[in-house]
């Protein structure tokens, strides 16, 4: 029963912590207006400046959750490294291994977390987690013209990533977590063509830029380079 109760728990975390990641972060994105006031982005009544008492109490009742929900990551990363010689037996058969790691009932409450990994890389998805929510809820902080360079030079760190190191042990699965990438800087451009109005200035972003326009090829163009280096190339 323990162990049940610790899988649902971890699985439970492991679920919802992107979508409150980003409802959380909201909670401190402020955007100043031309009178020189800062107001909560997502609700302009809330002052951003700590004459406020709205704005005190959601910073009170903000913060410590950020750090408590924040640190589940770091939660996995501990008990995946104390698990690491049962995550990766060290076989040079990389089938064996992992037929080896899917019996040991000892790392059952874990599984979700490295099972569709191979075994050299079985602390892969703390990385994607936190790639995630890099994406989902720090992105909307950086100042709206700066939006596409920054989230372009993040999905090609992950491109580049996810190329290289290739984590799953399912072809079809690195394969598709590459397409995801490239996909990003298309991404970008959507998100911006939805995005609100500046508050500032009263006026919609001007999305046809060149940035805007060279974000996903410049992607496309790292993913297509990568892949014709031969490998002693592509680690040197």
């Amino acid at each position: 029963m323990t162990t049940q109760h610790a899988t649902a728990f971890l699985l439970l975390s492991y679920l919802v912590l992107p979508s409150v990641s980003m409802t959380q972060f909201r909670g401190l994105n402020c955007v100043e207006f031309e009178s020189g006031h800062a107001y909560l982005r997502v609700d302009t009544s809330v002052w951003c400046d700590t004459e406020s008492d709205d704005y005190n109490a959601l910073l009170g009742a903000d913060v410590p959750l950020i750090i408590l929900y924040q640190s589940i990551p770091i939660l996995y990363a501990v008990l995946l490294f104390k698990s690491r010689r049962r995550l990766d037996p060290g076989f040079r058969n990389e089938l064996a291994a992992r037929r080896k790691r899917g019996r040991d009932k000892a790392l059952a409450p874990l599984r979700f977390l490295f099972e569709d990994y191979v075994c050299g890389q079985w602390g892969f998805e703390i990385f994607d987690m936190w790639r995630r929510i890099a994406m989902v809820g720090l992105l909307p902080f950086a100042p709206l013209d700066q939006r596409p360079i920054i989230g372009c030079g993040l999905a090609a760190m992950s491109l580049s990533v996810f190329q290289e190191v290739q984590p799953y042990h399912d072809p079809a699965t690195n394969a598709l977590a590459v397409a995801a990438q490239v996909s990003q800087g298309h991404w970008q451009r959507t998100l911006h063509s939805i995005s609100l109005r500046s508050p500032s200035t009263c006026i919609s972003f001007p999305l046809q830029t060149p940035l805007t326009h060279t974000c996903a090829p410049t992607v496309a163009a790292l993913h297509h380079l990568l892949r014709r280096l031969p490998p002693c190339e592509r680690h040197s």
